[in-house]
């Protein structure tokens, strides 16, 4: 038998040199005709004929049988406590028919998988593979770093690289305003979470202290009609004048701390850096935003007093 042939039956699980195979050949050594069913004891007879002692004890050949018997290679005649069994070239191609109609649509699943395989190990940062294989047999993750960035720009890369690309459904983003320079910083910040209007379930909690004029709170509600289509937010003003920290937060994952505003400096800190900080800030934040007025419900001619940008 040529190799592709023998690579097709071995496909079709009819390795020829298995021990199924070797009784199918013995049942149609034993016939006369392809009509004849056969007893257990001459197909035991043939095997031994062929292979001595190699032909099996019984239960291994009630084993072949039997799975052949569920392939479709042979059939079985009930002789009161005794068995027949015959097979034939129809038997045997039809059970081969039936056999590779039931493997083509799992052999397309195969090549299906293979090939999303292939595009995944195509597209593998070996790098990071490398590193996480290395965490892993240390025992530990590898621990996420401060990450800092200046200038507006960079801080806004920030925001986006830290925050916004990382949000799923559940998380709250707290935002506090009183480090942005105008009513553009607000509109670049919202902008930032664009893409979040696809992602459901995201809280955004937004807070300014100090100067707010009647004039600034209408531009803020105007942002904040857009920060709606985001996701639940909420932007409250607050009554205390002085402020702690300045931050925009990812749950209580980790925060941008602005650090300076002239120049203009922050930093990404994760919260394996620095938990205490994290919840510190966090805590002062939902304080304020609790005994807040939100932007919408303020009747009034300003908190305090701030010339509108």
């Amino acid at each position: 038998m040529d190799e592709l042939h023998q690579h097709i039956l071995d496909a079709l699980g009819m390795n020829t040199t298995s021990k199924d195979m070797r009784v199918l050949s013995a049942i149609l050594k034993s016939q006369h005709s392809p009509t004849d069913f056969v007893s257990f004891e001459e197909i035991r007879l043939q095997l031994t004929l062929k292979e001595g002692r190699r032909g099996g004890k019984d239960p291994t050949i009630y084993r072949s049988l039997s799975s052949l018997q569920q392939m479709g290679y042979l059939e079985v005649e009930s002789r009161g406590k005794k068995r027949g069994y015959k097979s034939n070239a129809h038997l045997i191609q039809t059970a081969i028919k039936n056999r590779i109609e039931r493997m083509i649509p799992e052999l397309t699943r195969d090549v299906k998988r293979l090939t999303q395989e292939i595009d995944h190990i195509e597209g593998l940062n070996v790098e990071e593979l490398i590193d996480q294989m290395i965490d892993e047999v240390l025992g530990g993750v590898k621990e996420e770093k401060p990450l800092f960035a200046a200038e507006w720009e960079g801080i806004l890369w920030l925001i986006e690289e830290k925050i916004a690309t990382p949000l799923r459904k559940g998380d709250l983003v707290r935002i506090a305003l009183d480090w942005i320079r105008d009513l553009n910083d607000f509109n670049d910040i919202e902008k930032r979470f664009s893409q979040t209007i696809y992602r459901q379930g995201i809280e955004f909690r937004i807070l300014k202290h100090r100067r707010v004029s009647t004039g600034m709170i209408d531009k803020y509600r105007e942002v904040m009609r857009r920060f709606y289509k985001r996701g639940n937010s909420e932007l409250r003003l607050s009554h205390r004048e002085d402020t702690t920290y300045q931050f925009i937060s990812l749950g209580r994952r980790g925060i941008i701390l602005i650090t300076s505003e002239q120049p203009m400096t922050a930093v990404w800190i994760p919260r394996e850096s620095n938990p205490h900080l994290i919840d510190d800030a966090i805590d002062s934040f939902d304080a304020d935003f609790d005994s807040g007025t939100d932007v919408f419900e303020y009747q009034g001619t300003g908190i305090h007093a701030e010339s509108a940008h």
